[in-house]
C-alpha cells in the first residue's frame, strides 16, 4: 500500500499518510480533525513509514 501513500496504524484503520497532521503518543491527528489510534505494536513501523513518506515529498 506504500506506493499509493497509505499505511495502516492499527488493525481497524488504513490511512492515507498525505493527510496526517501529527502524532502524540498513540494518537493520530487527521487534516479533517478525526483521530486515530496509533497501536503500541506498529508504532515504529507506522512512524517510519510517515517520515520516509513525507521525506519524499520534498
Amino acid at each position: 500500500m506504500i506506493p499509493y501513500g497509505f499505511a495502516s496504524p492499527h488493525k481497524s484503520f488504513v490511512v492515507n499518510l498525505y493527510h496526517v497532521k501529527a502524532i502524540r503518543g498513540y494518537d493520530i491527528f487527521m487534516m479533517n480533525g478525526d483521530l486515530i489510534p496509533l497501536s503500541q505494536k506498529r508504532s515504529t513501523e507506522f512512524r517510519g513509514l510517515l517520515g520516509k513518506y513525507q521525506a519524499d515529498r520534498l
